[in-house]
């Protein structure tokens, strides 16, 4: 919000909120949960890390510091000659 006095300008910063959701999904193969290593980037900033872990049963569920228009990427690295599954647009919900 910016505010005018007299021929001064003055503005008042506000520091945004962090707000956290969850992202959730199961990683399988062949119908059964696998442990893999899932990485999430939000959708825009490729280099920048926004959660991982390892779905030791197949379930993941990663929170991410997320605005209600944040788009996410996850990445379910793939062993040995799997291909890595990425599934792209994801929104994340709140926690």
């Amino acid at each position: 919000m910016a505010t005018y006095a007299g021929a001064k300008y003055t503005a008042d910063h506000r520091a945004a909120k962090i707000r956290y959701k969850t992202l959730t999904g199961t990683v399988k193969k062949s119908g059964s949960g696998v442990a893999r290593n899932v990485i999430i980037y939000k959708v825009g900033y490729p280099e920048i890390v926004a959660g991982e872990a390892i779905s030791t049963s197949g379930v993941f569920s990663i929170s991410v510091a997320a605005g209600s228009n944040d788009r996410f990427r996850i990445i379910s690295i793939g062993e040995g000659d799997e291909n890595s599954e990425i599934f792209e647009d994801v929104s994340a919900e709140a926690a």
